[in-house]
């Protein structure tokens, strides 16, 4: 088993759940903040895990692609398109992008 793959299962197995701190009045719900969700994903390097999420351009669409990387110099990749309703709107794609 990989390095990477032993420090993400005893991560995940002591990590706490991330809490609802956030509030929304107008429909009256709990969210995560982003603050509350860094807070514990900081955790990770506990386990000599840490995470990048950079901007990437690929046929036109942008994703929001997501790194995981152990201290040995493994690494996974993920990437989550960036959808919005007008792709040409900057300011709609740069809304859309932290919930990528």
């Amino acid at each position: 088993m990989s390095e990477l793959a032993k420090s993400l299962i005893g991560c995940q197995s002591a990590m706490p759940a991330v809490k609802k701190s956030g509030y929304n009045p107008h429909f009256r719900n709990k969210f995560v903040t982003l603050t509350d969700l860094i807070s514990v994903v900081l955790g990770a390097s506990n386990f000599n895990l840490g995470f990048t999420q950079e901007i990437d351009f690929a046929d036109g669409t942008i994703f929001v692609r997501t790194t995981m990387i152990h201290t040995s110099g493994e690494t996974r990749e993920s990437r989550t398109p960036v959808l919005t309703k007008d792709a040409t709107n900057p300011q709609a794609m740069g809304s859309a992008t932290p919930y990528a």
